[in-house]
C-alpha cells in the first residue's frame, strides 16, 4: 500500500486493541507457551492436566496451642479418599506423658472402652508392648518430655476412614525425646474394633495440652 507523504510511525498494539475474548487456542502457535509464561500462583489443578494424577493432596496444616486435643473432623476427612497421611511433631504441656489417637463416627469421637486395638514397640525390637482392647491408640510406649528441645515426631497412614465394613486403621512411625532429651524411635499401629464409617481423628496427650507444634494432613488419591 503506498503513502502520500511520509510514513505513519508502527505503533504497537495495547491490550485497549484488543477485545476480551478474542484470543482463541487457534490463534496460539504450537508449541509457543512455556513454562515462565504461567503465573506462580495459578494454582491450576492437577485435574486439568492430561497424564496427571492428583495423588498426595495436601489439604490442612494445623498448628496447634496450649489446646486439649488436635482434631480432623468430616471437613476434611471424607469419602474423597480411601486413605491419608499424616506428618507432624507436637510438644506436650506436661512431662512424661504418652500421645494417643481416637476416631469419630457420626461427627461423635469414640471412647468408649475395648473401642481399639494396638502395637507399638522400638524400632528393631522383637516384643512391642500392646493392647486388643483400650478407649484409644496408644503411639508411645516411655513418654514425652515436655522441656526445651523435647517432642514427638510422626508420620502415619490412616487407613479406609470412610468404609463402613472395615476397621479403620492406622500404621507408621514417630520419634521422641524422653525426660532428659533421649531419644527413641518406634513403629506402631492400631484399629478401630468395629467396622464402621468414621469421620475423624484426634490427636492428644495422655494428661495436659499440646503445647505446640505443626500437624498437616494429606489425602491419598483413591
Amino acid at each position: 500500500m503506498g503513502y502520500v507523504g511520509s510514513k505513519p510511525s508502527a505503533v504497537p498494539l495495547t491490550s485497549a486493541d484488543i477485545t476480551d475474548g478474542i484470543i482463541t487456542s487457534a490463534k496460539i502457535a504450537d508449541g509457543t507457551i512455556v513454562n515462565a509464561d504461567i503465573n506462580a500462583s495459578a494454582a491450576i489443578a492437577s485435574t486439568k492436566l492430561s497424564g496427571i494424577t492428583s495423588g498426595l493432596t495436601k489439604l490442612v496444616t494445623s498448628t496447634p496451642s496450649s489446646v486439649a486435643t488436635l482434631d480432623f473432623t468430616n471437613t476434611y476427612i471424607t469419602s474423597t479418599y480411601n486413605s491419608y497421611l499424616i506428618v507432624g511433631n507436637l510438644k506436650p504441656a506436661t512431662d512424661n506423658v504418652d500421645l494417643e489417637i481416637r476416631f469419630s463416627s457420626s461427627s461423635s469421637f469414640i471412647t468408649s472402652a475395648g473401642a481399639y486395638g494396638w502395637e507399638a514397640g522400638d524400632i528393631g525390637a522383637t516384643q512391642p508392648i500392646e493392647s486388643d482392647s483400650d478407649d484409644s491408640i496408644i503411639i508411645t510406649r516411655d513418654g514425652v518430655g515436655s522441656d526445651t528441645g523435647e517432642s514427638i515426631s510422626f508420620m502415619f497412614f490412616l487407613k479406609f476412614p470412610s468404609d463402613s465394613n472395615t476397621k479403620t486403621s492406622i500404621a507408621g512411625l514417630n520419634n521422641y525425646s524422653l525426660i532428659g532429651n533421649t531419644h527413641k524411635g518406634m513403629t506402631f499401629s492400631g484399629f478401630r474394633n468395629t467396622a464402621e464409617a468414621n469421620d475423624g481423628i484426634r490427636l492428644f496427650f495422655a494428661s495436659g495440652n499440646i503445647a505446640s507444634g505443626s500437624v498437616t494432613l494429606y489425602g491419598l488419591e483413591k
